[in-house]
């Protein structure tokens, strides 16, 4: 079994749980959206920072180009959110099989994004869900994920930690789902 779907099978239930839970989300209203996006900034953040801490452009080399955080911070304020400090929690990435892991579920979120993007009312922001790349660049990132994760701990590792990043966005969801209904 190569590296992605080694990955793809460890953490299918907690994608499936995700999906569940940020489909919740109340998309058609303002609010929900503002929740949404804000419970992405809240965990994506972090995470995209450990990359760059990482300087995972050394094992990726269109890193710079993959990342939205930029993007989903542009929508915020678009939204009029005030963007406050997000708690940096800190989000150690050991290894290049763990930072593998974590650029894993956010390019995966890219995928899920472009479909959720279709859905918004019009003139709403969507940068951050409606981000492109190249064609073939899903491809491109799984090939090289598979070619850098050779052994089975790297794998294990990895898998580890896209554990991990989909609890962070689980957590982040959850919070904003509980502002939105206080």
């Amino acid at each position: 079994m190569n590296a992605h779907a080694q990955i793809k099978a460890a953490t299918a239930s907690a994608h499936e749980a995700l999906d569940a839970l940020f489909s919740s989300f109340r998309l058609g209203t303002l609010e929900g959206y503002r929740a949404f996006l804000m419970a992405h900034h809240v965990a994506a953040a972090p995470l995209e920072h450990a990359l760059d801490q990482w300087l995972f452009e050394r094992c990726l080399s269109d890193w710079p180009e993959r990342r939205r955080n930029a993007a989903l911070q542009a929508d915020l304020r678009e939204l009029g959110v005030e963007l406050p400090a997000v708690p940096q929690q800190p989000c150690p990435l050991p290894s290049h099989a763990a930072a593998w892991g974590v650029a894993y579920v956010l390019e995966g979120s890219r995928l899920g994004g472009l479909v959720i993007a279709r859905e918004l009312p019009l003139g709403w922001p969507r940068r951050y869900l409606a981000t492109r790349l190249a064609a073939g660049a899903w491809p491109a990132f799984l090939g090289a994920l598979d070619a850098q994760l050779q052994s089975d701990a790297e794998r294990r590792e990895a898998a580890d930690f896209a554990g991990q990043a989909f609890d962070r966005f689980g957590m982040a969801g959850r919070d904003g789902l509980a502002r939105v209904r206080a």
